[in-house]
């Protein structure tokens, strides 16, 4: 069984830019860290319109643009998303989520073992954003990184 992280302990490690955590982590704790989940948090911070603009500007910028290339290595989005960290705050921040409404999920049958194999992938991910990633991503990126992950459709 993965070993979960309090959400505020990652999220700290990442403003403060602490990238050699990473090697600090169990594999398992290291799996269990929810990537996309993340991508929401670090996106979303409180203050001024101006700091909360430069979060998503960077976020997008720097993480979004190359998550499909990036999610080939965890350690590669820890070390892009603590750099993000730094270069925004190097402190502790309060970041508000974000959450994806879906009151009625209406997949095709293709989706659906989409979002079953992600869920395998990110155990520790809630179905909300599996089910947010899989409306919003393609269908050939979403199959790629399951494959990237050693996985089979």
């Amino acid at each position: 069984m993965s070993e979960k992280i309090p959400i505020k302990d990652i999220l700290a490690a990442i403003d403060t830019g602490s990238k050699e955590i990473w090697d600090e982590l169990t594999p398992d704790q290291q799996k269990a860290i929810p990537f996309f989940l993340l991508n929401r948090y670090v996106s979303s911070v409180s203050g001024s319109a101006d700091v909360q603009k430069l979060a998503i500007l960077y976020t997008n910028e720097y993480f979004n643009k190359h998550y499909l290339l990036f999610s080939k290595n965890p350690k590669i989005m820890w070390i892009t998303l603590c750099a993000l960290g730094k270069r925004l705050h190097n402190k502790i921040k309060f970041h508000p989520y974000i959450g994806f409404k879906t009151d009625k999920l209406s997949l095709d049958k293709q989706k659906q073992n989409y979002r079953k194999k992600l869920r395998e992938l990110y155990p520790s991910a809630k179905s909300v954003d599996i089910d947010s990633y899989v409306i919003i991503e393609s269908n050939e990126n979403i199959k790629q990184l399951i494959l990237d992950h050693g996985m089979e459709i």
